[in-house]
């Protein structure tokens, strides 16, 4: 655990001062939507392929220490980089750089046993990594500029949608057993929730962003509650979700009531370049 606890806090101080140095407040935005970006993949080659597991020591059940891992990686210490290469436009060579330290960090968690790879090589890490840094060097590019569409906003809000739901429902619902997926895919009980959830995750937040983009009222709440409220009404009807009690249930579409909220002020400071942090 004190390796991924190291790794966490440099991750966080190295966010924090990519974010006081450039002080504007949309960079926020877009580390959380690069974090988001990363889901995909993850969820394709560690849920459905079994690629690898993290040994973070939180959790008994390694898909549960695995999510905790995943944060640690995906949600801090990749996203940070990303950040800082795109605040700072750096030159490619910087990405490559960066993707070797990665790839440097992932074998000395494989000697220190708290990280294991099944069929997944070091060297994808330094072959993908550079693509995201483009990728991430790009998206700012344009944010910077100015050349915000409103299909690049639904894009940016929804990806960070994706990294505050994730946090939030594992957190506070998936972890402890509050709500639990299934579809019988997977005999491990948490692998098979990761399986269904996360697809889940994908369509509530691109739904929400979609309301936030296209509707300008107060009223895109109440379209929100309603369309959260019919897809989680769905799966458990058809028993694919299931939920402690109907406080819990209260519980998780207030998640994402939060969420909605979160993303309306993104988007303000996506649109209004006179916010600062100044």
């Amino acid at each position: 655990m004190f390796w991924y606890i190291g790794l966490s806090i440099l991750s966080i101080a190295f966010i924090v001062y990519t974010l006081w140095k450039f002080k504007d407040p949309r960079l926020f935005v877009f580390y959380l939507a690069i974090a988001g970006i990363i889901y995909p993949l993850e969820t394709a080659i560690f849920v459905y392929f079994k690629s690898y597991f993290y040994e973070v020591g939180v959790f008994k059940n390694i898909y549960k220490d695995s999510v905790v891992g995943h944060f640690a990686s995906n949600l801090l210490a990749v996203p940070a980089v990303g950040l800082w290469i795109a605040a700072n436009q750096l030159k490619f060579r910087w990405s490559i750089f960066f993707s070797f330290i990665f790839m440097g960090i992932e074998l000395i968690f494989l000697n220190l046993h708290i990280y294991h790879q099944i069929w997944w090589k070091p060297y994808y890490t330094g072959l993908l990594l550079p693509i995201h840094f483009w990728i991430a060097k790009r998206l700012w590019y344009h944010i910077r500029n100015d050349k915000m569409t409103k299909r690049f906003s639904f894009l940016l809000l929804s990806f960070s949608a994706v990294s505050i739901s994730s946090v939030l429902s594992f957190f506070l619902l998936g972890a402890p057993g509050f709500i639990k997926f299934s579809i019988g895919l997977f005999s491990n009980s948490f692998r098979d929730h990761l399986a269904a959830s996360v697809p889940t995750l994908f369509i509530t937040s691109f739904g929400m962003s979609l309301f936030i983009t296209k509707i300008h009222s107060r009223i895109k709440y109440l379209f929100i509650l309603v369309f959260v409220g019919v897809v989680e009404g769905l799966l458990i009807k058809y028993h694919i979700l299931t939920v402690k009690s109907l406080v819990v249930f209260m519980i998780f579409i207030v998640v994402h009531l939060i969420t909605a909220y979160i993303l309306n002020v993104f988007q303000t400071l996506l649109y209004n370049r006179s916010i600062s942090l100044k």
